[in-house]
């Protein structure tokens, strides 16, 4: 197709000899000569205004603060290009530096207070020895006050052993001697106290955290416990709580709706074919008590046959 030669001017276009030409092209029966050039002028429309969406999306979009369309343009020009006439607008600059500053103590509540239940404990910071004379006179200066900081902070939980004396009694006119009675524990005979053995029961299943990541805890502050001494003792724990448990869960049964759900848990098992088999979890409720319990199949009427 041969080259067409403009119309008119791109820049200040003539609509009566766009008509002429027209009427001309269409008496000479030229159609394929108008239709290249209607092609053509289509085209050129979209290009146009495929370019100035580009320019309007451009200066309409929201931009951080430092790429303002007038920052931007401050910074076209280097100072020593710009005249007299060119120079920003004291009174305008002067007016932004003069707007007071925002303070955010309006908006932002502050620092909460501590609790007042906590125990307070006093540590003095005094001030050193060199700074307690005078610069002006060198007179050691007296104490006028103190200003109170407080912070939130934790005393690590001791380890002690609790050394009991059992005392013992004998009568001075006969051979009759009586010792006092041990007091009730946990594990019997064991070396484990009691709190200890309650606190690494709720660490294990309210915390989830491992017999064996309790004992490291332990190691790391200087006292060696084995996992299967503390993993007895909690074990033993367990059977202490069973009959709880056991009053709880006919409390559950008792005459009334019963709704129950089951999730299933990955069990380790050697004897299995992969060394895992699928355990379930059930839970029952009358919608005042809850029971969980283990089963080692899926079988729903595992909670009536433990009774």
């Amino acid at each position: 197709m041969p080259t067409l030669q403009p119309i008119t001017s791109a820049h200040v276009p003539d609509l009566e000899q766009v008509r002429a030409w027209l009427q001309k092209m269409v008496t000479s029966m030229k159609f394929v000569e108008l239709i290249a050039a209607i092609i053509g002028l289509i085209t050129r429309m979209r290009d146009i205004n495929t370019e100035l969406n580009k320019r309007l999306a451009q200066l309409t979009r929201k931009r951080p603060r430092s790429e303002t369309l007038e920052r931007v343009e401050r910074q076209l020009l280097l100072p020593f290009m710009q005249s007299e006439e060119a120079k920003p607008d004291q009174s305008s600059a002067n007016s932004t530096l003069d707007k007071p500053k925002v303070s955010r103590k309006g908006r932002h509540p502050g620092r909460r207070a501590l609790p007042a239940h906590l125990e307070r404990i006093t540590v003095d910071n005094p001030v050193p020895p060199e700074l307690r004379r005078c610069p002006l006179c060198g007179v050691e200066m007296t104490t006028v006050g103190h200003s109170v900081c407080e912070i939130l902070d934790v005393i690590p939980a001791r380890i002690v052993v609790i050394e009991r004396r059992d005392e013992r009694v004998a009568c001075p006119h006969d051979n009759a001697i009586v010792s006092a009675p041990t007091p009730n524990q946990l594990v019997e005979r064991g070396v484990l106290g009691t709190t200890l053995i309650v606190e690494a029961t709720a660490d294990k299943y309210l915390e989830h955290q491992p017999i064996e990541r309790q004992c490291n805890r332990y190691r790391r502050a200087g006292v060696d416990v084995a996992p299967q001494t503390l993993g007895h003792s909690v074990a033993a724990h367990i059977d202490w709580l069973e009959p709880i448990a056991k009053a709880i869960a006919d409390k559950t049964r008792s005459p009334g709706l019963l709704g129950t759900d089951a999730t299933g848990i990955p069990i380790l098992d050697r004897d299995a074919p992969e060394g895992i088999r699928l355990g379930t979890v059930w839970c029952w409720t009358n919608a005042r008590w809850v029971t969980f319990f283990y089963s080692p199949v899926g079988d729903s009427c595992a909670f009536s046959k433990r009774a």
